[in-house]
C-alpha cells in the first residue's frame, strides 16, 4: 500500500468499489451498490455514533445480496481484507449486505422501502457495537465451543446478547426519530435504484 491511497486500492480491488475516505481519520467505505456513497456514509456514522463507537479509520465494506434482510459480519482485526489488499483499521472492520429485492407489484411500496431503510440503519448498529467491543479490548468472545464442543447458538451468544441489548436500547431512546430525515432520504434512495424506468423493478 506504500504510496497508494485508499481510493487507489479500492480501485484495483473492484471497478465499482468506491471509497470517499480521504485521510486518515475517516470511516474507510467501500461501496460495491450503486447507491449514493456520500449518503450511505452519513447513515453509518450516524449508526456508529448512535451506539458509542468510533468510526474513523473503520473499514466498512457495503455489498448487495439478492435474498430479503440486511445482514452483517463483524471481524476483530488490525488490518481488513478488501479483495487482494490489506487495509489497516482501528479495532475491526465488517461487511454489510444491503437486498436488492424488486418492488414490482407491491401496493406498500413506500412502507417497504421506509422498512428497509430503519433495517440497514438497525443491522449497522448491531455490526458498530462489535466493533465498539473490539476497540475495547474484545469481550466475551470464546463462544466457538461449548462443553459439548459444539458451537454456541448465534442468539446465546453473549457479544450478540450484547448488540441486541444496545439496540434495542438505542430503539427505546428514539433513535430512528432523530435520524428520520436521513433515514426517509435513504429509503428514496432505495426506492429509486428499485424501480428501473419502465416500472419492472430494477436490482441495486
Amino acid at each position: 500500500m506504500k504510496g497508494q491511497s485508499v481510493a487507489q486500492v479500492a480501485g484495483a480491488c473492484n471497478r465499482r468499489a468506491l471509497t470517499i475516505s480521504r485521510g486518515a481519520h475517516v470511516m474507510k467505505l467501500y461501496n460495491r451498490t450503486k447507491l449514493d456513497t456520500k449518503l450511505l456514509h452519513k447513515v453509518l456514522a450516524a449508526a456508529g455514533k448512535a451506539v458509542g463507537a468510533r468510526t474513523s479509520k473503520v473499514v466498512v465494506e457495503v455489498v448487495p445480496r439478492r435474498a430479503w434482510g440486511t445482514t452483517g459480519e463483524a471481524w476483530q482485526c488490525c488490518c481488513f481484507r478488501v479483495g487482494k489488499r490489506w487495509i489497516r483499521t482501528d479495532g475491526g472492520g465488517f461487511v454489510i449486505r444491503i437486498p436488492c429485492n424488486w418492488l414490482k407489484n407491491r401496493s406498500d411500496a413506500s412502507d417497504y422501502v421506509c422498512g428497509r431503510a430503519e433495517g440497514f440503519f438497525e443491522t449497522a448498529m448491531h455490526e458498530w457495537v462489535h466493533i465498539r467491543d473490539f476497540q475495547d479490548g474484545g469481550q466475551d468472545f470464546k463462544y466457538r465451543r461449548t462443553g459439548s464442543s459444539r458451537r454456541m447458538n448465534w442468539k446465546d451468544r453473549p457479544q450478540e446478547q450484547r448488540a441486541e441489548s444496545v439496540v434495542h436500547l438505542a430503539e427505546s431512546e428514539g433513535v430512528y426519530e432523530k435520524h428520520e430525515e436521513l433515514l426517509f432520504e435513504l429509503a428514496l434512495v432505495l426506492e429509486e435504484y428499485a424501480l428501473n424506468e419502465d416500472g419492472k423493478g430494477a436490482m441495486i
